[in-house]
C-alpha cells in the first residue's frame, strides 16, 4: 500500500494568483496562522514559461520594489524569482516571507533567514523533498505553506515533509498534530523499507535479464559453431 501512487489535481484550484492573499493573524502566544482568501485557477508554471531561462535574484527584485520590505516581513508574490541569494544584513532578521507564484527550485538560500517563523512558497518549482532538508536549519520555523509545487505530486508528501521539519506546527493551512507526526515518521520508514526492497528487486531482475542473454547468446553461438563443424564432415 505504501507504493501507491495517489496524484493530485495540478489545476484544481481556482483563482486569479494576483488575488491571492496570505493573512497572518499572531495569538498570544506569538503562533502564526495561515488563511487563504483565495486559490489559483490554473497552473502556477504557466505564465512563467516564457522566462523560465531567466535567472531573477530575490536580492535585484528588493531593490526594485522597497515597497515589499516591512518591519520583520518581506513579501515579494509573482516577480519571476528563481534564486535566493545572500543579503544584506538589514533582510535577515524577517520573521514572515511571502515568496509565492514565483520560480524557485532550491532552497539553498534559506539558511540565512535565522529568525524566520512563517514561510509561503506556493506555486513554486521545488521538486525533491532533500530541499526541504535547508528548511530544518531554521529552528524558529512554525509555519510553511508549499501547495502547487510538483513535491506536492508524490505520495507522502505531508508525511516527507513533517518528518523533515521538527519545529512545524502548520504545513498548507492544517494544523500538525503530535499523533500526525509520529504516525509520519512510520509511514516514511516503512515505504523505505518498501522501495529498498522493490530497488533491490529491480536490480536483481536486470541481473538476472543480463544472465539470460548471455545465455541466450552463448547457446546460439554454440549452435553455429556445431553446425558448421557437422556440416564439414563427409
Amino acid at each position: 500500500r505504501f507504493l501507491k501512487f495517489q496524484f493530485a489535481h495540478w489545476e484544481r484550484r481556482g483563482g486569479d494568483p494576483r488575488a491571492t492573499a496570505m493573512l497572518i493573524s499572531s495569538d498570544q502566544n506569538g503562533y502564526s496562522n495561515i488563511m487563504r482568501a483565495d486559490k489559483p485557477r490554473r497552473s502556477p508554471h504557466k505564465a512563467r514559461r516564457s522566462r523560465d531561462n531567466e535567472k531573477i535574484k530575490l536580492s535585484n527584485v528588493l531593490r526594485q520594489t522597497p515597497s515589499s520590505v516591512e518591519p520583520c516581513k518581506i513579501s515579494v508574490v509573482e516577480r519571476f524569482i528563481t534564486e535566493v541569494d545572500p543579503l544584506p544584513d538589514r533582510f535577515l532578521d524577517v520573521e514572515i516571507l511571502f515568496l509565492s507564484h514565483n520560480s524557485i527550485q532550491t532552497l539553498d538560500g534559506f539558511r540565512q533567514f535565522r529568525r524566520l517563523r512563517v514561510l509561503s512558497l506556493a506555486s513554486n518549482c521545488l521538486e525533491r523533498f532533500e530541499e526541504i532538508e535547508a528548511l530544518a536549519q531554521l529552528p524558529g520555523l512554525q509555519v510553511v505553506n508549499l501547495e502547487n509545487n510538483p513535491l506536492t505530486l508524490w505520495p507522502f508528501y505531508r508525511q516527507h515533509v513533517i518528518t523533515r521539519l521538527p519545529a512545524l506546527r502548520n504545513l498548507d493551512g492544517k494544523d500538525v498534530k503530535a499523533g500526525e507526526r509520529e504516525l509520519a515518521t512510520r509511514i516514511i520508514k516503512e515505504e523505505g523499507d518498501v522501495l529498498s526492497t522493490a530497488f533491490s528487486n529491480y536490480w536483481l531482475g536486470l541481473k538476472l535479464e543480463a544472465t539470460m542473454g548471455r545465455l541466450l547468446l552463448h547457446s546460439e553461438l554454440l549452435a553455429v559453431l556445431f553446425g558448421r563443424a557437422g556440416a564439414a564432415k563427409p
